[in-house]
């Protein structure tokens, strides 16, 4: 009896450990998942952005007036943006295009925003 209950307790921290390491698995799917979207999203910003705004943390923008996209983080709800990006951001001059996005470039332009907010001790 006594070698039954030992092989159930070896067959419960084999499930345990596996758990584990499936779960681990998983956030780094999730994590390898979150830098695609930023990359996405930084080439989005990039191809349509960076003609008026500066879309890294230290450029500036070619467009006087126009805020850099890592100002967007301390300026706006950055999530909120959604809903103007899907429709087409219209602003107070015509230079703005009003380009409507679609759910997954949307995702990844906020995903790469929000990447450009200082952290602490970031020295910008």
């Amino acid at each position: 009896m006594r070698r039954r209950h030992t092989s159930r307790l070896s067959i419960l921290l084999v499930a345990a450990g596996s758990s584990l390491v499936l779960q681990g698995c998983a956030t780094d799917l999730g994590a390898s998942g979150d830098q695609a979207l930023t990359r996405r999203g930084k080439v989005i910003a990039t191809e349509d952005c960076a003609i008026c705004h500066a879309v890294g943390r230290v450029d500036t923008s070619p467009r006087a007036g126009a805020p850099a996209l890592r100002e967007l983080n301390s300026r706006y709800d950055v999530e909120g943006l959604a809903e103007s990006l899907a429709e087409g951001i219209v602003v107070g001059h015509a230079s703005m295009p009003a380009k409507a996005y679609e759910a997954d470039e949307i995702r990844s332009l906020i995903a790469y925003i929000k990447s450009l907010k200082p952290t602490s001790g970031s020295g910008y």
